[in-house]
Order: structure tokens, then C-alpha cells, then sequence
């Protein structure tokens, strides 16, 4: 009996734990995201420069891209020809970025997770919104204070959440 009933504990237990463990995401502030730019991600962009001025068609069709390190900029209009996109990730700079004014236009309910600096990453403040929906910038909770306190990123503190880097 004692067995029986040391093996019905064990499974309400497993169960209850599998319950609350199971399917539940992280809150906003506790996201968390692979940074790391593959170096495949380089070739879903075209460059003028180190300007991004297009995806490719492989770049349109991606759910998730990652800037890399070493990319100057993102001109306007550039991310409103994917039809997939869902992600969009900064991670740390090796050259100084900038997002164009209108870089998101087009763009809708897209994450974007800034893992840098507001000197690594500049943009036009309200500007940078033009045309977008949905748009959440996730700040790594390390930088977010900074974002917030920052003249021109401070203008975006509205679309702003911090996640775990």
C-alpha cells in the first residue's frame, strides 16, 4: 500500500511540474535571445558599402535575420520586402550602426533585439517608426537604462521592453 501510494505522489508530482514547467515563455523581461551572427546571414543582405540597401530573395524569406557585426547601416525601406520576417537581431558591433529613419516601414509586429550600445547603434528617434505596426524594441537588460536615458532612443522608450542577454 505504502508503495502505491509513494508512486501516486511521485506522478501528481511529475504532473504538477510538467504543468508549470511546460509551454510557458519567459516574461518580456526575461527573453532571452542567441546573438550570434551566422555567418550565413551575411548573404540574405546587399550591400552598398557596408550600407544594407536589400534582402536578397533568401533574406525575404527569413523569419529571423541577424545584422552583422560588421554592417554601417540599414537604408529605409529595406525590411518591408520580406514576407516572413518576425526577428530582427543587433548584436555587438565591431563598426558603429546606424538604422536609417524609415528603416522599419512596412514592417509589422517585428521583435527587434539590440544586444549594444547607443553609441554602437544611432538612429532618428520617432522617425525610425515611420510606417512600421506592432514594432517592440527588446533592449539587453545590461544597456536598457541607457536606451531609456538617451536623448534620441529615449523618444522610443514607448516601444521599448529589456530581455536577458
Amino acid at each position: 500500500m505504502k508503495k502505491v501510494l509513494s508512486a501516486l505522489l511521485l506522478i501528481a508530482l511529475l504532473a504538477l511540474c510538467l504543468t508549470a514547467c511546460v509551454g510557458n515563455e519567459p516574461a518580456d523581461d526575461k527573453k532571452t535571445v542567441d546573438l550570434t551572427t551566422p555567418a550565413t546571414d551575411k548573404d540574405n543582405f546587399v550591400y552598398e558599402g557596408g550600407k544594407i540597401t536589400a534582402l536578397t530573395e533568401a533574406g525575404k524569406a527569413k523569419e529571423t535575420l541577424a545584422i552583422p557585426a560588421d554592417a554601417t547601416a540599414i537604408a529605409a525601406d529595406v525590411l518591408k520586402t520580406s514576407t516572413a520576417l518576425k526577428t530582427l537581431v543587433i548584436g555587438e558591433r565591431t563598426t558603429a550602426f546606424n538604422l536609417d529613419n524609415g528603416a522599419f516601414n512596412g514592417t509589422k509586429s517585428l521583435n527587434v533585439y539590440i544586444a549594444c550600445t547607443t553609441e554602437q547603434v544611432t538612429c532618428g528617434g520617432e522617425a525610425l517608426l515611420t510606417g512600421a505596426t506592432g514594432l517592440t524594441l527588446y533592449i539587453v537588460s545590461a544597456q536598457y537604462a541607457n536606451f531609456k536615458n538617451d536623448y534620441t532612443w529615449g523618444k522610443l522608450a514607448d516601444s521599448m521592453k529589456k530581455y536577458e542577454g
